[in-house]
């Protein structure tokens, strides 16, 4: 565990170039990594940055691992969750090796900033590494999946595994040994976690715009309105919250833009 925490330590201070933190990932991604040392990465990374308390039981978030386009779950998901007052720090990101995440999805409809993080930013800095090399190993992604949630302060959270022949994950079984992964790691380290191995398979869309129109003209049971306006965050709406009491590192600032027709 140490020498992981020294690694954490030494990437968040930049004493690493840019080559020999390749060289780490590559090692870790052809080599493999047991589950304990998943577990020691993920503790270190969280260990290397602020982590939040909300003072609350239950904190909840969703994250799908990507890699399928026109994925718009958690732009619907938000906002019904937040509108029945449980508190979600949602944590987002642009892709790293997917069509599109959800902060690329959301700036179709209003202007995102995302702030240096304070939160893990060890996996900051690998991300930085990854995402020209366009890699995303199964120990590296869950280290870095669930620092973030557990820095963000989340007792709660289901995760999505898509597989199929274009998903990041191809075969069943690897989409089974990725879900055994993340409950070990989420487990040991106090994370409840429900893992749901979903159906890759879909028709390929071009652009984010058409990933976002689905979402704003789905519609709920309760209301006649299209879901137009999505924050990327639930904190706000619940007792004694307010969108200034939200840590930048976590929520991104919108800026909302003419609605589209």
């Amino acid at each position: 565990m140490e020498e992981y925490r020294a690694i954490a330590r030494d990437i968040t201070n930049n004493r690493y170039s840019k080559i020999e933190i390749t060289a780490f990932l590559v090692v870790c991604a052809e080599a493999g990594m047991e589950r304990e040392e998943v577990l020691f990465l993920t503790r270190a990374m969280v260990e290397s940055g602020e982590r939040l308390d909300w003072g609350e039981p239950l904190v909840v978030d969703k994250h799908c691992i990507g890699g399928i386009p026109g994925n718009r779950t958690t732009l619907i998901i938000l906002p019904i969750v937040a509108a029945h007052g449980m508190l979600m720090p949602k944590t987002s990101s642009r892709a790293i090796t997917s069509p599109a995440g959800t902060a690329d999805t959301m700036e179709v409809l209003a202007r995102v900033e995302l702030d240096p993080a304070r939160l893990a930013p060890a996996d900051e800095v690998l991300i930085s590494v990854e995402r020209p090399l366009a890699m995303d190993s199964p120990a590296q992604m869950v280290a870095s999946i669930l620092s973030k949630k557990l820095a963000a302060g989340s007792t709660h959270l289901p995760i999505d595994i898509p597989f199929g022949p274009t998903a990041k994950v191809r075969r069943h079984r690897d989409a089974f040994n990725l879900r055994k992964l993340f409950e070990h790691v989420g487990d040991r380290l106090g994370l409840h976690i429900e893992v749901a191995l979903t159906d890759g398979r879909q028709r390929w869309v071009a652009g984010s715009a058409r990933y976002w129109r689905p979402a704003t003209s789905w519609r709920c049971s309760a209301t006649t309105q299209p879901l137009r306006w999505i924050c990327a965050s639930a904190p706000c709406s619940s007792p004694g919250a307010s969108w200034s009491s939200i840590p930048t590192s976590v929520v991104a600032r919108v800026t909302p833009l003419p609605a589209i027709s």
